[in-house]
């Protein structure tokens, strides 16, 4: 269940496996672990760039939700090109951190 995640403006406190959501996140690790998720295609700006304010990340890309379960994350972020074990380890460990698992690691090609 993820109760303690940080999303970004405006979602902070949304819990995505209480309310069941389905659905594309983007998300990404900070530099010290802080995992940090925001909806795709709201008007809001959720972008990877937008969710880390602009500094640097360990990990970012997207997480897919089916009925508030993590079904997988991946490192598409055309900004960061997160790549390598280093950004996957990051991605893996933030997720599992929260208690919402991993789901299946996809590693895209930049």
């Amino acid at each position: 269940m993820i109760t303690k995640i940080k999303l970004a403006d405006p979602l902070i406190g949304y819990s995505i496996a209480k309310t069941g959501q389905s659905g594309r996140f983007n998300y990404i690790v900070t530099m010290d672990g802080k995992l940090v998720l925001g909806r795709s295609g709201l008007s809001q700006p959720n972008g990877h760039i937008n969710l880390a304010q602009g500094a640097d990340v360990l990990a970012a890309g997207e997480a897919k939700f089916v009925n508030g379960q993590l079904r997988t994350i991946n490192n598409a972020s055309g900004h960061y090109k997160p790549s390598g074990k280093t950004a996957q380890n990051a991605a893996v460990s933030a997720f599992e951190s929260y208690g919402a698992g991993t789901g299946k690691y996809i590693e895209k090609k930049f």
